[in-house]
């Protein structure tokens, strides 16, 4: 699974605009429901 906020300082392999707003709370309540369909997220700090 892939995630992204559009202002990673990191980047991604994506255009920031094609990428949904996000809040660093809707991305929480995201990445805890991924494991329910047996996927995962590679996270960095």
């Amino acid at each position: 699974m892939f995630g992204s906020f559009r202002w990673s300082a990191m980047g991604s392999g994506r255009g920031s605009i094609v990428l949904p707003e996000l809040t660093p709370e809707s991305a929480k309540e995201y990445i805890e429901e991924v494991p329910s369909i047996g996927y995962g997220f590679l996270l960095y700090p």
